[in-house]
């Protein structure tokens, strides 16, 4: 009679160490990321009284990450992973040893990671002055009456500064002190603004 109760003991404990610590569920999300972008992948098991098992979680890119689920707080266990080229990735959740622990209970849970390519921006080209002033008055609604060209950025009687010139388009038109300001108003690029200074012979586009 004492032997039927022992095992009976014996028997009781190994089915709660069995499905104690058993992976039940491999979570990854997003399914779809870009190159670079976090992928975060969720283990979840069937815990019991006892928690003391190995888990291997393999990322598909050569990366593994091996846990030790040793207390109540490493479950559901997460981890999160980026990607340095694009393709299709197999995530593994294994229940594998990981040193002197055993390996958790269950099989393979397996997910399907998609990388794609992040794209490339657009190196921003800077405008090439004086040129890239002359056209903004072509493309503006309100465009002067009298066009400039590349080659006349200033009213008649004032001179470009060379020096003045900048990637963004500014520029300065030069002429003696006290020169009158033209009535017409030179069209400036975008985020650039119109100044005159009749006092010291200036007047332009600057940001």
């Amino acid at each position: 009679m004492k032997a039927v109760r022992f095992l009976a003991v014996v028997a009781a404990v190994w089915a709660t160490s069995v499905s104690a610590q058993t992976v039940t569920e491999l979570k990854v999300e997003p399914k779809q990321v870009k190159v670079g972008e976090a992928v975060k992948a969720t283990v979840n098991f069937d815990v019991g009284q006892v928690v003391n098992c190995g888990l291997h979680l393999i990322w598909g890119d050569g990366a593994v990450v091996e846990s030790k689920i040793n207390q109540a707080q490493d479950v559901p266990t997460i981890a999160s992973h980026q990607y340095a080229k694009p393709g299709t990735y197999t995530i593994v959740a294994e229940p594998k040893r990981v040193g002197s622990v055993l390996k958790c209970n269950g099989k393979n849970q397996k997910m399907v990671v998609t990388v794609v390519a992040a794209p490339v921006a657009a190196a921003p080209v800077a405008p090439t002055a004086p040129a890239a002033v002359a056209a903004a008055p072509a493309a503006a609604s309100a465009a002067p009456a009298k066009a400039q060209e590349s080659s006349d950025l200033c009213p008649t009687g004032w001179t470009l500064s060379k020096a003045s010139v900048k990637a963004n388009g500014a520029f300065t038109c030069k002429a003696a002190p006290k020169t009158k300001v033209p009535k017409e108003e030179i069209m400036c690029l975008e985020k650039l603004k119109y100044f005159a200074d009749s006092k010291s012979g200036q007047l332009g586009c600057r940001p």
